[in-house]
């Protein structure tokens, strides 16, 4: 071999090795999310009044300031759905309940207002609870995922926030708010939100049983509350581009109804021209995630210790067949519209 066909020989080579180290493999370039983010937000709470419903969709991040009131929030909700469903469960001699709420147990039994709201609603809850059953049939694995968010807010850095429906007007955060009770049917949905870099995650999503005991008819507000995180998030992360998250089939059928774009990533496999997940199982059957933009060539790799990998309800041994990854682009949910009717699930 002459020297010129040996660095002919060398040159592929040399690229590939240059194009590899550089993040940079076959014209894609790789990028590795940051296992922990900075909060850059200006303020630690967003609101924005939807004139329409007269309801007030807010945000707020979690700290150790507010972390706390968001636990007794959701020990009330809860308690108030499964103390019903255990009376009906002892009416009918079945028995189960989901009792994450009894470390503020005194709390709730000395919160007057709260008793006398679930002694006057029980017996309606119970003459009915197959409908109401049915209707809640996820909301102890939602409540279980929005308590584990809660429970890891420091995952990630300052990543995790609380968005929420509030028919009262809201000021600042909910925990400083004057005479707002933990218990208030004033809240009437709420959802985690974790941020990353470039994309944002949603988990645990449900109306409020608290609220349901004294609106059973108020607005649909799923998807509202879905749009209003998007254009927070341009306060929050403006970076974040993409919504990951792993919806229940109701929250599938409410995208499809409303036009948005959105991919499926049930298999891991390459989609084309849309931004995905792809996966592969390791030796263990955990799974390495990479979301993947065709349209700027571009892959975001996340590590073993990024809190999307280690999210139970995410990322660690799931189902991703039977529970697939979502993903739609964050600037498209923020600007919806309403042009077409939005089919808004009614379990949740």
């Amino acid at each position: 071999m002459n020297k010129h066909d040996y660095f002919s020989f060398l040159k592929p080579i040399l690229c590939f090795l240059f194009f590899t180290v550089t993040g940079v493999v076959f014209g894609m370039k790789t990028i590795e999310e940051p296992d922990s983010i900075k909060n850059t937000a200006s303020k630690d709470f967003y609101i924005e009044h939807d004139k329409k419903r007269d309801l007030y969709f807010g945000i707020e991040r979690i700290t150790p300031e507010n972390v706390d009131w968001w636990k007794k929030r959701l020990a009330y909700d809860a308690y108030m759905y499964f103390e019903l469903k255990r009376n009906f469960d002892s009416k009918f001699k079945l028995g189960s309940s989901y009792n994450f709420y009894f470390r503020f147990f005194n709390e709730i039994v000395k919160n007057h207002e709260f008793m006398s709201l679930l002694k006057n609603k029980s017996d309606t809850y119970t003459n009915d609870w197959e409908k109401i059953e049915e209707n809640n049939k996820y909301l102890q694995y939602v409540l279980g995922m929005f308590h584990y968010n809660l429970e890891h807010y420091k995952d990630g850095g300052e990543a995790t926030w609380v968005a929420y429906v509030s028919s009262r007007p809201v000021n600042g955060l909910l925990c400083s708010e004057k005479d707002f009770n933990v218990a208030s049917p004033d809240i009437k949905m709420t959802v985690t939100v974790k941020v990353s870099n470039v994309f944002y995650s949603l988990l645990g999503i449900f109306r409020s049983p608290i609220a349901k005991a004294f609106d059973s008819a108020f607005a649909k507000i799923s998807m509202p509350l879905y749009f209003y995180v998007a254009r927070a998030m341009e306060q929050i992360k403006p970076g974040a581009k993409y919504v990951v998250f792993r919806p229940y089939k109701p929250i599938i059928n409410a995208l499809e109804s409303s036009g948005i774009h959105y991919s499926v990533s049930k298999d891991g496999k390459s989609q084309d021209k849309v931004p995905h997940i792809c996966y592969e199982a390791d030796i263990v059957g955990m799974h390495n995630f990479v979301l993947v933009d065709p349209r700027s060539d571009t892959r975001y790799k996340i590590s073993d210790k990024h809190w999307f990998k280690k999210n139970p309800y995410l990322g660690f041994h799931i189902d991703v067949a039977g529970c697939p990854f979502v993903i739609i682009d964050r600037v498209e949910l923020g600007e919806y519209t309403n042009k077409k009717q939005v089919y808004d699930v009614d379990n949740l």
